[in-house]
């Protein structure tokens, strides 16, 4: 796993979002998703199982990242944005708002984060152009996202690992941009942020070593919106450093 196993808690308002909200604005690619989202993890306060089950609804098992089914017209001609882990869902909101032009679909574990995101959609009426799922983003690309159907992937904040022994757990190593070979348009962009120093290192050398070579160039990254890390980050003193890698459309591998 690329991401550390936080035990936050849902509140009530987030277990009721997860039941009500997932079948409109989810993506669930397993039933054992699924049954988390419509349960909230079996949180039904005092209530027996029939009233349970009316108030609960399903959510769809999608055996593909397919964003003509997802977004139907709305998503017609619209560029197709991943946001892989997150958090609370501010970034991946606020850019929903600010490009219409574009649909988004935002993929994180942590249920706290799902739920919010989920009611944010539904308060500001974005659910047209945005859907979340409770997923690892880095399994989404693997299992899921089809071939060439995506023109932006955001990597914003990614747990840092740090030490050299924990390198290979971070996200944002070269099975990444294997992966993004396959699912990126040509000319489709990774953006990363972080605010972890030796994080910012460890991703210039993959691009070096790895990315670099096989025909990636840097770019500027994709608009990104204050959230929960960033001003954290600014308010202990941390810079936020931002990257573009823009795949070319061909690899070259010799």
């Amino acid at each position: 796993k690329t991401y550390l196993d936080r035990r936050a808690h849902a509140s009530k308002a987030q277990k009721r979002a997860l039941r009500e909200l997932y079948g409109a604005h989810g993506v669930a690619f397993d039933a054992r998703e699924a049954r988390r989202a419509r349960e909230g993890r079996g949180d039904a306060g005092s209530d027996d199982g029939a009233s349970r089950r009316a108030r609960e609804t399903d959510a769809a098992l999608w055996t593909t990242l397919d964003y003509d089914a997802l977004f139907g017209a709305r998503g017609a001609g619209r560029r197709r944005a991943l946001e892989v882990g997150f958090g609370m869902g501010d970034n991946l909101l606020s850019s929903a708002a600010a490009f219409e032009d574009h649909v988004f679909v935002g993929c994180e574990v942590h249920r706290p984060g799902v739920a919010q995101a989920l009611m944010g959609i539904e308060a500001r009426g974005l659910g047209d152009r945005v859907k979340v799922s409770r997923a690892d983003g880095l399994w989404v690309l693997d299992a899921y996202a089809t071939a060439r159907s995506l023109d932006e992937v955001a990597c914003h904040f990614p747990d840092p690992w740090r030490g050299e022994s924990k390198a290979h757990r971070r996200l944002v190593n070269p099975l990444l941009f294997v992966l993004l070979e396959r699912a990126l348009r040509p000319g489709g962009r990774l953006s990363v942020a972080t605010d972890d120093a030796e994080y910012a290192e460890h991703v210039r050398r993959v691009f070096r070593d790895f990315a670099q070579p096989r025909g990636w160039a840097r770019c500027d990254a994709f608009a990104r919106f204050d959230s929960k890390y960033s001003l954290k980050a600014s308010e202990e003193g941390r810079e936020c450093v931002d990257f573009g890698f823009r795949f070319p459309g061909s690899i070259d591998v010799a």
